[in-house]
């Protein structure tokens, strides 16, 4: 089989462009003898002739339009292909996958996208849900997770946000709206409303099963408006983070009760990998944490110990 390199592809191009072998030598940098060997050389090999030569050019001959045809396609798909590999490699083509914990109250998104959209117009942004972060994040489905604990893991980048407390809410009325703080057994028989599959959760994983606590009815709810609705009409109570039911308790719609008598104070995280060949990953987070602190949002505290004794 006939094997050609993009070295012969250019040799005949070039002296097809320039008609005259003198000045294809100039451009290619090699010396006319040189030039005229190896061309010499590729028609040997190929079994006829590319040009036609008379004393005053080089012209095709018909098998050489025919080569130059398709050398001058293929130089063009190579040229092409070299920009766009160059774009990826400078950061200014590519993908971004972001996945935000579901109780993560998120109106950071639309003007981080919006700014990050103007430094780089040519970056997808893709925002998507995934089941486990930190595992989607480790196995590359995603770039960016931002998700509510640090966990040590080989590869992985913890960026601080902002802080955050997750609390009770309760009706008005409920039998524990006046308490100061609620500890784990304060939740035992206490209908339920909640965002999650109870059973795997982080409040049943690390708080009901361990202390053998039985809730009484339990709802799951996975739309906000609708979950803060069933708690104020005393259908249950609920445990979320502060920051995504502050109007609900700014309006009197419910009342929150501290967990914990230190409370259960923690820190939302951007979790991502060191990616050389996505520079604009570290752009986004400063975008993100530009936003965050203009808003005046601290970042300062860690998961809290067991708070619910």
């Amino acid at each position: 089989m006939l094997r050609l390199d993009i070295k012969q592809l250019r040799l005949v191009k070039t002296i097809a462009d320039t008609k005259n072998i003198t000045q294809a030598a100039v451009k290619l940098h090699v010396s006319q003898p040189a030039l005229s060997k190896q061309l010499m050389e590729l028609e040997s090999r190929l079994g006829f002739a590319l040009f036609q030569r008379t004393r005053k050019a080089m012209l095709l001959t018909e098998p050489g339009r025919n080569f130059y045809q398709h050398a001058e396609k293929i130089l063009r798909d190579i040229q092409s292909m070299e920009e766009h590999l160059s774009k990826f490699s400078s950061g200014r083509t590519g993908s971004l996958r972001i996945s935000i914990d579901r109780v993560h109250q998120s109106q950071w998104l639309s003007p981080v996208m919006e700014r990050f959209r103007k430094l780089y117009p040519h970056i997808d942004l893709e925002v998507v849900q995934v089941n486990r972060l930190l595992d989607s994040l480790v196995e590359q489905r995603i770039d960016l997770a931002i998700l509510g604990e640090a966990i040590p893991t080989p590869g992985v980048r913890y960026e601080p946000l902002n802080e955050d407390e997750i609390i009770a809410i309760v009706h008005a009325d409920h039998p524990l709206a006046d308490r100061p703080h609620l500890a784990v057994n304060d939740l035992q028989s206490q209908d339920f409303v909640y965002y999650f599959k109870l059973e795997e959760s982080y409040l049943y994983q690390r708080y009901l099963q361990p202390n053998k606590i039985s809730l009484g009815r339990f709802h799951r709810i996975q739309d906000l408006e609708a979950l803060v609705t069933m708690v104020q009409s005393g259908a249950g109570m609920s445990i979320l983070p502060r920051n995504l039911v502050t109007n609900a308790i700014d309006n009197k719609r419910v009342k929150e009760v501290q967990i914990g008598h230190r409370g259960f104070h923690f820190t939302w995280y951007a979790a991502f990998q060191d990616d050389a060949s996505k520079p604009y990953l570290q752009d986004f987070v400063d975008q993100l944490l530009h936003y965050l602190n203009g808003m005046g949002e601290g970042k300062t505290h860690e998961v809290s110990d067991l708070p619910l004794v």
